[in-house]
């Protein structure tokens, strides 16, 4: 797994810390669907449960007006993409 993502370029380095941009780094890196409402369908994050406290602890401390803008940028680029990759499926009778 190492092997492959390193050389597709799928890796983010969140050096100790986790952070808005680290977040939004990783959500960058996969494809996101979406519900039939528009709706982002977003992957599961697996964590430590000591480095979920950590981060819970953290969320205060960003700044929301900054991360929710970056969040709605990212989700409307991932939209846009999404609508390309269905809109050259073929559909079968």
């Amino acid at each position: 797994m190492d092997e492959v993502t390193k050389r597709t370029g799928n890796i983010v380095n969140t050096k100790g810390k986790f952070s808005p941009e680290v977040y939004l780094e990783a959500l960058e890196k996969v494809t996101i669907d979406f519900d039939e409402f528009g709706n982002p369908l977003f992957p599961a994050l697996i964590l430590n449960p000591k480095d979920l406290e950590k981060i819970k602890a953290d969320i205060p401390k960003w700044d929301p007006n900054l991360w929710k803008t970056c969040l709605e940028l990212l989700v409307e680029k991932k939209r846009r993409e999404w609508r390309d990759r269905e809109s050259r499926r073929k559909l079968v009778d």
